[in-house]
């Protein structure tokens, strides 16, 4: 985790060197002052703002502040964590997100894991839950969950739903379009492929088949000289192929898929059922579009694919339609995976209390099928074409060439894309807020006026949030609660602002305490505060029983009355 954790303070050794300048005399914007300093000191000294891709000052949007996401309890920086797979447009739809993140909201620390693919939502969906309050999940954001038509939204409560694109996902078969240019002959249709006639004009030559079975459906990353391994290797697979029994002494069509996974095992039972004269090839990564260009030449060719994705945008194909799952023509549920399914943004629910801009760009983050077919057109244009007789291009940095067809495709279309996704307030300055604790009654005792200290640090945070020279990225409030010069009631208090009962903020956003004003509160309330790890600066307190070493969380602007003694 890139994130350091917050606390305890610098020591003074580390005091800012404009410190001094900033803290002197005895009012109380010196421990105000002292306090924010001594916190944020080292959310200051940061790059420069980022604006690269969205182009915001270009296109007369401000720059938006810095942001930091903050455990709720820990206090501790953490990385906003992306979730995305090897789909070329699930890695298109993260990319543009970090881009919106770190160039339209300003978060700084912004990463992007990337796991092996899978259309189990519930996999998926396990990676974004805390099993524990205090716990960090794996991620905290998926921008491309496939959520099946047979599923009910209201199944899914343990995440944050962040709504859907406006274009869905679906598995299909997909036939080039040259493959039904004779009459009467329809190739766009299952029931097409249990007839020979068209399952002839699929099926591969003898010596297509052998290098199919030598070349193409061969693992070479897991092969070895003494042992040749294969994309498929069930045991109904031979050299990487199903071949049903129907297609004995037949000539059948056959199906290309990319590596054998959970997401395509239904497709042997589905051949099997419907009675297709079809023959299953896995392989692997060696289906690309290179692959459809030069394998057969001009001669028809059917793979299996998913939109969105490279091979299914690819213009020269169609998909092929088969029966609705829903249809009382069928009970198979196999073929639900041909219905839409939808695309939803599903977010670590603690987000929606600790990074509020994130939550409300993610819902308002949208891709329509044009937008997906632009991205991916372009990613394609650039890495996988037909211009020369190859059928293996590898891409050695994809991750940074998906950033930079994300960042190009930004820049083409500039305000029109990105301004709806922007939240509202997108430039608003982070709030940090400090929890006050000051004698707001009149009891004699106090030595106080009343409100006389509240108003002091009124003047104080106000003084701090119009100059421009201190945390320019931050709004800095003061919480006040009566703390009177009673340990329960101080006690109380603080409680009241760790659990954020004072206001509608929230604890990470909480610098610390200023105050109580009497030396006798204080003990019980250094103790608790070092169990949240939260900083005391009291302004007024002169009691000789703290140190450092024992309460690192606990400072004052005055001297502890032994000191006065090397005075006389």
């Amino acid at each position: 985790m890139k994130g350091d954790t917050r606390g305890p303070p610098p020591a003074p050794h580390r005091t800012p060197p404009f410190l001094p300048q900033l803290v002197g005399g005895r009012s109380l914007l010196a421990p105000v002052l002292l306090l924010l300093l001594l916190v944020v000191y080292s959310c200051c000294l940061l790059p420069a703002r980022a604006d690269h891709c969205m182009g915001l000052a270009k296109n007369g949007k401000s720059l938006p502040p810095r942001r930091y996401l903050y455990h709720p309890w820990r206090q501790q920086e953490l990385p906003i964590k992306l979730d995305t797979s090897e789909r070329l447009s699930h890695q298109l739809a993260t990319a543009l997100t970090k881009i919106l993140l770190q160039e339209g909201l300003g978060y700084q620390n912004v990463t992007i894991t990337q796991y092996p693919s899978t259309f189990d939502h519930n996999r998926v969906l396990g990676r974004l839950k805390s099993h524990s309050q205090n716990e960090i999940p794996e991620v905290m954001l998926n921008m491309e969950v496939w959520i099946p038509p047979t599923v009910s939204d209201l199944n899914i409560t343990a995440e944050s739903d962040g709504g859907k694109h406006a274009s869905g996902g679906r598995f299909g078969w997909f036939v080039s379009k040259n493959s039904s240019t004779q009459p009467g002959i329809i190739t766009d249709h299952w029931r097409s492929f249990q007839q020979d006639e068209v399952a002839e004009i699929f099926s591969l030559l003898p010596q297509e088949e052998y290098d199919l079975r030598h070349n193409y459906t061969v693992d070479t990353i897991h092969s070895t000289p003494s042992q040749k391994r294969y994309w498929c290797e069930e045991e109904y697979c031979n050299e990487g192929v199903f071949t049903p029994p129907l297609c004995a002494g037949r000539k059948c069509a056959t199906l290309l898929i990319g590596n054998h996974s959970d997401y395509n095992e239904f497709l042997k039972e589905q051949v099997e059922k419907e009675r297709l004269l079809v023959q299953l090839a896995w392989v692997g990564p060696n289906l690309t579009p290179q692959f459809l260009c030069f394998f057969r030449g001009e001669k028809p060719i059917m793979f299996f694919d998913w939109w969105p994705n490279s091979l299914s945008n690819l213009d020269d194909f169609m998909p092929i339609s088969f029966p609705s799952c829903y249809s009382s023509y069928s009970v198979n549920p196999y073929l639900c995976n041909y219905e839409l399914h939808a695309l939803k943004k599903y977010m670590w629910r603690k987000l929606r209390k600790s990074a509020k801009p994130v939550v409300e760009a993610v819902r308002r983050f949208l891709l329509s099928e044009q937008h997906y077919r632009e991205l991916i057109g372009n990613f394609t244009a650039r890495t996988q074409n037909c211009s020369s007789n190859t059928t293996a291009l590898q891409v050695h940095n994809q991750s940074q060439l998906v950033d930079e067809v994300a960042c190009d495709w930004l820049k083409a279309h500039g305000k029109s894309v990105w301004y709806e996704w922007l939240p509202v307030e997108h430039d608003a300055k982070t709030v940090l807020w400090i929890g006050g604790i000051f004698p707001m009654s009149n009891e004699s005792n106090v030595g106080f006026y009343r409100k006389s200290l509240v108003n002091a640090a009124q003047l104080a945070y106000k003084r701090i949030n119009n100059n421009s020279d201190i945390l320019r990225d931050y709004e800095i409030k003061v919480i006040n609660l009566n703390g009177g010069c009673r340990r329960e009631t101080v006690l109380t208090a603080f409680m009241h602002h760790i659990r954020k009962e004072s206001a509608d903020v929230d604890f990470a956003q909480m610098i610390g305490i200023l105050g109580p004003a009497c030396s006798d509160t204080l003990e019980t309330l250094v103790g608790v505060a070092e169990t949240f790890k939260t900083v005391v600066m009291s302004y007024s307190a002169e009691g000789a029983i703290f140190n450092y070493s024992k309460y690192p969380y606990f400072f004052r602007t005055i001297p502890e009355n032994k000191i006065y003694g090397y005075g006389l």
